[in-house]
C-alpha cells in the first residue's frame, strides 16, 4: 500500500548534517510516509550513511546517482516517489517533531481543495516551539501567489510546502539553470493547480543557512539571465502579471551586483543593461541611472547602491509608475 506522504531528500556531501537531518524525520509522531534520499555523487561518507538508514528502516530507500545537480536529484525523487502528496527536504535542514502529524490534520481537512499548501520556514528552534500549534490559513488567490513570488514576498522554495503529488510529478525541476530553479517550478505548479493557496504561519520546517549559500556561488550575470529566459518564457505573454514579471527580472538583474556588494565592469554593465532594454514597463529611472553612474564615477555609483538601489526603491518607482 501506498504511502501518504513522500519526503524527498536531495542529498551531496553532507556528511556533518545528513544524520540530524533523517533523525528529526524518523522520530516525527505520523508515520505514514516514505523517504527518498538522492545522493547525488557524494565524495565523502555521505552515501555510507544513508545506506546504512536504509538498512536499519524500510521506510528510507537509497538512490545512488552521478552528480547532476540539486534539480536532477529531486527529478529522480518525484519519479520514483509513491506517496500521494510530497514534500521536499534538504539535507541539512530538519523537521520539527509534529511536522507530519500537522500536515496530515490540514491534508483531511482540505481535501480537493487545495493542491500546495505552505508553511513558515524558522532559523531557530525558538521559532519552532513558539508556533507548532496549529491554525486557521490565510488562503490566497493563485493569481496573487504568483504576484507575490515574482515579487519575492512569497517563498520560491519548495521546502516547508507540501505538494498533491498528482500534480507535482507532471512538472520537473529545470537542471539547466542553477539560481531560481524553486521559482520556476513553484509557478509551474500554481498554474496547473489554479486553486488558491492555504498559508499556515506554523513554523514547522528549520533552515540551516550557510554563507556559502548557492545563490552566492552562482551570483553572475549569466545565470540569472538564464532565469529570466525562463520567466519570460513562461509569464511573458500573461498581461495579468506585466509589473510584477518586469520588477522579478529588474532584481534578477541587479542581484549578482547587489548580492555580492560589488560594482560591476563596464562590460558587465553593458550585458545589464541589453538584458533590460527590451523590457515593458519600467520607469527610465530604473533602466539606467545606476548602470549610467558607474560608467561616470564608480565611487558615486557604490554609495548609489548601498542607498538607493534596493528592491524596495525599485519596487516604490515600478509600481506605482503610470505606465
Amino acid at each position: 500500500m501506498n504511502p501518504l506522504i513522500s519526503i524527498i531528500i536531495p542529498v551531496y556531501n553532507r556528511e556533518k548534517y545528513i544524520e540530524e537531518c533523517l533523525n528529526s524525520i524518523l522520530s516525527q509522531t505520523f508515520n505514514d510516509y516514505e523517504i527518498l534520499l538522492i545522493d547525488d555523487g557524494s565524495n565523502d561518507n555521505t552515501g555510507i550513511i544513508c545506506d546504512k538508514y536504509a538498512e536499519e528502516n524500510k521506510k528510507i530507500k537509497v538512490f545512488h546517482k552521478k552528480n547532476g545537480g540539486v534539480s536532477s536529484a529531486r527529478n529522480l525523487g518525484l519519479r520514483c516517489a509513491k506517496g500521494k502528496w510530497i514534500i521536499f527536504v534538504d539535507s541539512d535542514d530538519v523537521l520539527a517533531k509534529e511536522s507530519l502529524t500537522i500536515m496530515n490534520s490540514i491534508i483531511n481537512k482540505i481535501n480537493y481543495t487545495a493542491d500546495v499548501i505552505v508553511f513558515e520556514i524558522g532559523y531557530s528552534s525558538e521559532q519552532i516551539l513558539q508556533k507548532m500549534e496549529q491554525n486557521s490559513p490565510k488562503l490566497i488567490n493563485y493569481l496573487d501567489e504568483i504576484k507575490g513570488i515574482l515579487k519575492y514576498e512569497l517563498s520560491t522554495s519548495p521546502c516547508a510546502k507540501i505538494f498533491r503529488s498528482e500534480i507535482a510529478k507532471t512538472i520537473s525541476f529545470d537542471e539547466q539553470i542553477r539560481v531560481g530553479e524553486d521559482a520556476i517550478y513553484n509557478l509551474q505548479f500554481i498554474l496547473a493547480s489554479k486553486k488558491s493557496i492555504p498559508h499556515y504561519t506554523n513554523i514547522i520546517y528549520y533552515q540551516r543557512v550557510h554563507s556559502n549559500s548557492i545563490m552566492h556561488q552562482f551570483a553572475n550575470i549569466n545565470t540569472y539571465k538564464a532565469l529570466n529566459n525562463k520567466l519570460i518564457n513562461l509569464l511573458g505573454n500573461n498581461e495579468l502579471f506585466k509589473k510584477e514579471l518586469s520588477y522579478s527580472i529588474i532584481i534578477n538583474t541587479m542581484q549578482p551586483f547587489i548580492a555580492n556588494k560589488i560594482i560591476p565592469t563596464k562590460n558587465q554593465i553593458i550585458i545589464a543593461l541589453e538584458n533590460l532594454k527590451n523590457i515593458d514597463n519600467i520607469p527610465p529611472i530604473l533602466h539606467f541611472k545606476y548602470l549610467k553612474i558607474c560608467i561616470v564615477n564608480k565611487t558615486i555609483a557604490d554609495i548609489y547602491l548601498k542607498i538607493r538601489y534596493t528592491r524596495n526603491f525599485i519596487k516604490k518607482h515600478l509600481f506605482n509608475s503610470k505606465v
